[in-house]
């Protein structure tokens, strides 16, 4: 089912991905875009995906992701046009708890995708595992437990991360960034379906624990 099939309808952001042809200025890395006035929740994106091509896209309906990412890519000197569009919703609302013992929901159906990002290959991939071990008992009563088990805190706590993203300012959303590229060689890679590793990793750095310490009231709310 996708998103289609995910209840919390107020947890989907629309979002669109474009493909771009790019025919100058071509940049061989990943970026990440942030507005805080055009998009207060979330960010833009530009992932090359071959020679001149690249992912680009950001939330928000077609007209905006194209007129958005176009602005900043001529700011940076890349010239090209979207040779195709693809919007969806991306699921940010948090797990749906599944009422039924013989039915259940994963991936993005099942809310197991990351709130910060909306990504979800890891988490819903062990979601589909579990349900598949499940299965093997006749029911899914411990299904919710089980997924709990692996994800049900990680996934919490980045909705609790999510939520504060909102408050930051671009001023203290671009320390963090900063600190994180200092502190890349302590990085191992699982950061990046586990925030909760890199949290704690940045949470003992004093330029970090001084925006953390502002904002921990409202993870603890959410966390709880």
């Amino acid at each position: 089912a996708g998103v289609a099939g995910y209840a919390n309808k107020a947890g989907l952001l629309p979002a669109t991905q474009l493909i771009f042809a790019i025919s100058d200025g071509f940049y061989d890395g990943i970026m990440v875009f942030i507005d805080k006035e055009k998009l207060p929740s979330f960010f833009g994106w530009y992932i090359p995906i071959g020679e001149d091509l690249a992912k680009v896209g950001s939330a928000g309906d077609p007209n905006f992701a194209i007129e958005f990412m176009q602005k900043n890519l001529e700011a940076l000197k890349i010239q090209g046009h979207p040779i195709k569009s693809v919007s969806s919703s991306l699921v940010l609302g948090g797990l749906i708890k599944n009422e039924s013992r013989r039915i259940v929901r994963v991936g993005d159906a099942g809310g197991q995708t990351k709130p910060t990002t909306g990504g979800g290959i890891v988490s819903g991939g062990m979601g589909g595992m579990l349900a598949g071990a499940e299965s093997a008992k006749g029911t899914f009563a411990d299904y919710d437990k089980s997924f709990s088990i692996v994800f049900g805190s990680e996934l919490k706590l980045q909705q609790a991360l999510s939520n504060v993203y909102k408050r930051l300012s671009t001023e203290e959303i671009m320390k963090i960034v900063s600190e994180i590229h200092k502190n890349s060689y302590r990085l191992r890679g699982d950061e990046f379906d586990f925030h909760s590793h890199l949290f704690k990793k940045l949470a003992i750095n004093p330029s970090i624990l001084k925006i953390a310490a502002r904002y921990l009231p409202n993870i603890l709310s959410d966390m709880l």
